[in-house]
């Protein structure tokens, strides 16, 4: 697994990378051997240190977590056991859901990204220009997933939203 450790407006030594690659690279590959990616990024917010981990734990798999404390490596270790906790339950989550005999499929979609409204725009203005432009337009898919399965997405990566296909019923 590849692990970066950023810091924002923080100055990381090489003795705190080296701890972090010592704690968080055996935990993930406990869980996750095969992983892909991992980065640590702290910051100071007013008195607190602040430690967020992000690991790419499998494709379309991306677990989060963070904490914050007085020391930097405090803040780190309660980060650290909060992901452990997150790792073990999708790794419990997976073997469940391994006795399934039917493999997702995913729905082909297009993404579009419009350019937004201008609110200061005359009606003159509108008349001519009643399509917006857009800006970008990148493939992308739907996953088929049970209910739980993406309420565990949902929690594992602290998303504002998933969206999915249902694959029991369609």
């Amino acid at each position: 697994m590849r692990l970066k450790v950023n810091g924002v407006h923080l100055d990381i030594g090489e003795s705190l990378q080296e701890y972090v690659n010592t704690k968080l690279l055996p935990l993930v590959e406990k869980y996750f051997p095969q992983s892909i990616e991992g980065t640590v990024t702290f910051s100071k917010r007013s008195a607190f240190f602040h430690a967020e981990i992000n690991v790419h734990a499998k494709r379309n798999i991306v677990l989060n977590s963070n904490a914050e404390a007085d020391d930097v490596y405090a803040a780190f270790d309660q980060a650290c056991s909060k992901m452990e906790k997150r790792l073990r339950r999708h790794k419990n989550k997976i073997k469940d859901h391994s006795k399934r005999s039917e493999a997702m499929d995913a729905m082909k979609i297009r993404h579009l990204v419009l350019n937004g409204t201008d609110y200061n725009a005359t009606e003159k203005d509108e008349e001519i220009d009643k399509h917006p432009a857009i800006v970008a337009e990148t493939p992308d898919h739907i996953d088929s997933l049970t209910v739980s399965e993406a309420v565990l997405r949902l929690d594992l990566g602290e998303l504002p939203a998933l969206l999915f296909k249902n694959s029991a019923h369609g």
